[in-house]
């Protein structure tokens, strides 16, 4: 795997404020991902409760057709809206994750190249 542009290299002068800029867009990036965790978060949360929700109604309207509850509950799971809510559930919930992990990159990215910042500026000063 090719290196991060900004990580593994020494950081001076003009380049050391293009490294400072770099981590400030990273750290802009991990807002972003914070916003779209909310999001996805809360999306997750609705595709769960319709999909509790439509397995309740479904398993009350099998066993008050004269289904075993025990086989209703089986039963409904394979019904194709209540699959389709499962499945979107399912998505919603491997979004809010992807986006953790896409802020959790970004913020180890933003620390590797902050502490190489703070490596080089440490090693400047030595030399003065």
């Amino acid at each position: 795997m090719l290196p991060e542009p900004g990580l593994g290299r020494a950081v001076s002068g003009v380049d050391g404020i293009a490294a400072y800029q770099e981590v400030m867009g990273l750290l802009d990036e991990v807002d972003a991902h914070v916003e779209k965790m909310r999001a996805a978060g809360c999306q997750f949360a609705k595709n769960e409760r319709d999909y509790r929700e439509a397995v309740a109604v479904e398993t009350l309207r099998l066993i008050a057709d004269g289904m075993a509850a025990t086989a209703a509950r089986d039963v409904v799971r394979g019904m194709e809206r209540v699959a389709g809510l499962k499945c979107a559930m399912t998505c919603a919930e491997a979004n809010r994750d992807a986006e953790r992990e896409a802020l959790n990159s970004k913020k180890l990215r933003a620390r590797i190249l902050s502490a190489q910042i703070d490596r080089d500026w440490a090693l400047a000063e030595r030399r003065v």
